[in-house]
């Protein structure tokens, strides 16, 4: 393995746009900047303007994948939503705003996460406050997708039993699994409201909170699965997408919590295929499987052959 103490030694130039433009290695930029020390260059100066972080979106650094990944999967759930919207509201004379909210609540959620996590990452070297503030809003965008995975998965899986679709989305706090799942999300909010736990020293405690919010959706998956029985809960709500779904999501967070595989080669990954690039590209693609699920979902429901209410 390389030692990081000569990997550090070095500046680097971007090789595309402008070849003038300096790059700078870990123990050269700002220490609110040094999220990941096995990322040991290609590192973006401190701008202190909004103009200049968005002027390195036409060049390459260590946060280029990082934000084009979750950009170019904001902007594609966008388009999308318009394809969904003419698929819904047209397809069967059953389907209703219901269906067009649950699909547009998931959706808007998959939107605003990425959308948040792509800006975050182009104005993460402005300064340290800005930092801050939109790693914050990114922490609060996973929640914002989570809360619409949960709303629009339990809609389909609790379709002929609305009772159940509105204690799990809607909330009715005295029943037990509502206030379970109610509790991990407003303690999560307020953890993440810490300056503290926003640093990299915090980092598998952010992981372990990510799979504990994401696996709040374990409790109406269970009792669809015990209620319906699992073949019934996937032809109904997609049961089987939403847990390749969950796979994804865990995936991508073990490979950001554990930095795989920057870790084995410091500085080998610092451009393209480091663990939070690929901890990207996990959530866009579970995030897939959710909306492939809510569609075949939609067609069991609203089927004249298949509807079961």
């Amino acid at each position: 393995m390389t030692p990081l103490s000569s990997l550090h030694q070095k500046s680097y130039r971007s090789p595309k746009v402008n070849a003038e433009r300096r790059l700078f290695t870990f123990h050269e930029v700002e220490a609110w900047q040094r999220d990941n020390e096995y990322l040991v260059g290609k590192y973006r100066s401190t701008s202190g303007s909004y103009r200049e972080s968005l002027k390195s979106l036409l060049y390459l650094h260590n946060q280029t994948g990082n934000i084009y990944s979750h950009l170019i999967g904001a902007v594609s759930f966008f388009a999308y939503a318009f394809f969904t919207y003419g698929t819904i509201s047209t397809r069967y004379p059953t389907a209703d705003a219901r269906d067009i909210l649950a699909f547009g609540i998931f959706i808007g959620g998959a939107v605003i996460c990425f959308g948040i996590s792509a800006t975050f990452h182009v104005f993460g070297n402005h300064s340290s406050h800005v930092y801050h503030t939109w790693l914050a809003m990114d922490l609060y965008g996973i929640f914002v997708l989570i809360v619409g995975t949960v709303y629009s998965g339990t809609y389909y899986g609790f379709y002929c039993e609305p009772q159940y679709w509105a204690i799990y989305s809607v909330g009715l706090p005295l029943l037990t699994d509502t206030t379970k799942i109610t509790i991990i999300v407003i303690g999560a909010g307020a953890l993440c409201y810490l300056p503290r736990f926003r640093t990299p020293k915090w980092r598998w405690a952010r992981a372990t909170l990510f799979c504990a919010i994401g696996w709040s959706g374990a409790f109406p998956m269970t009792h669809a699965a015990q209620t319906l029985g699992i073949e019934q809960a996937d032809k109904q709500m997609g049961w089987w997408y939403f847990i390749i779904e969950g796979l994804w999501y865990i995936s991508g967070v073990t490979i950001y919590a554990t930095r795989l595989p920057e870790r084995l080669r410091p500085g080998w990954f610092d451009m393209w295929g480091g663990s939070h690039q690929i901890f990207h590209l996990c959530a866009v693609s579970g995030a897939a499987w959710h909306l492939v699920g809510l569609l075949k979902a939609f067609d069991y429901n609203h089927d004249p052959r298949t509807r079961m209410c």
